[in-house]
């Protein structure tokens, strides 16, 4: 947790040690099982965060609102084996109230996934509003917008 970053309450945080055994380590063998907050990063209360591998939350991001599920970690259906990736959200983005993050995914700096919003995949496009099932870019965003600004503790 790096400078005015914070967890709140009921969250739950959890993750399994490299060199375990269980079956999601042999096919990821180079997962990093970690939660990392940049500056200024905010987790709210009520969420779910599985950190078999890597979630970051990069400077002035926040997953706020409530029921946000991170899962690092599923099952293939092609191989039939479990398997973990990382899950990354961008500098001063946000994550809304009870979406779902799968490993893999990232969220682009400066953007907002929108409530009840499934990011399943890796995006790219900074300064726009994702949502759905699965979350697309719907909308640009003002690069001036007063959250972007805010994040970062800048007037």
């Amino acid at each position: 947790m790096r400078a005015y970053s914070g967890i709140g309450n009921l969250n739950t945080i959890t993750g399994w040690p490299q060199g375990s055994r269980e079956p999601y380590h042999a096919t990821s063998p180079d997962r990093v099982p970690e939660l990392v907050l940049g500056e200024r990063a905010v987790i709210t209360n009520r969420h779910y965060f599985d950190c078999a591998d890597s979630v970051r939350l990069d400077d002035g991001s926040a997953v706020t609102g409530l029921r946000t599920v991170v899962l690092t970690h599923g099952l293939s259906i092609a191989s039939g084996a479990q398997g973990c990736r990382p899950v990354r959200v961008g500098r001063c983005s946000l994550v809304t109230t009870t979406c779902v993050i799968l490993g893999g995914s990232v969220l682009p700096d400066f953007c907002v996934l929108t409530p009840l919003s499934l990011l399943r995949e890796a995006h790219t496009e900074k300064y726009q509003m994702y949502a759905g099932n699965p979350a697309t870019a719907v909308r640009q965003l003002d690069p001036d917008a007063g959250f972007f600004r805010n994040a970062m503790g800048t007037p």
